[in-house]
């Protein structure tokens, strides 16, 4: 959707074993992905 509307965004492969990345960017909050932000705000 993003790309069919033309936006900017970064995707980020993040393995099924390892969700600690999402863990440590969501500050604890999320563990599943997708993780949209939009400027400071994780959506």
């Amino acid at each position: 959707m993003l790309r069919a509307a033309g936006e900017q965004y970064e995707s980020v492969i993040v393995p099924n074993w390892d969700r600690s990345a999402v863990v440590r960017f969501t500050d604890g909050a999320y563990y599943q992905v997708p993780v949209l932000v939009h400027g400071e705000k994780v959506i």
